[in-house]
């Protein structure tokens, strides 16, 4: 249990500080990066079914980038394109 601070609460301490403050942790030092890409691929590991759900999502996420890039270049609002589309589906 980690102490209390001075209001009482329970302070936030990580599970490994050797990790956090460069210390030797016995294993390799990844280089930072922001690439969610990347990160994905260290935290899932070779798990083929959550690499095929993460394949899956972005080409989910691709799609629907294209509609909006479209539909805001039409300066359509969200309602419209779905009455525009409910229309053409009759």
């Amino acid at each position: 249990m980690t102490p209390p601070t001075e209001r009482g609460s329970p302070q936030l301490m990580p599970e490994f500080p050797q990790a956090l403050n460069g210390g030797n942790t016995g294993l390799m030092a990844m280089t930072k990066t922001k690439d969610a890409l990347k990160i994905l691929e260290r935290v899932t590991g070779n798990n083929e079914t959550i690499k095929t759900g993460i394949a899956h999502t972005k080409i989910n996420l691709d799609v629907a980038q294209m509609i909006y890039d479209a539909r805001t270049r039409a300066r359509l609002s969200q309602s419209v394109l779905a009455r525009s589309l409910a229309q053409s589906s009759r």
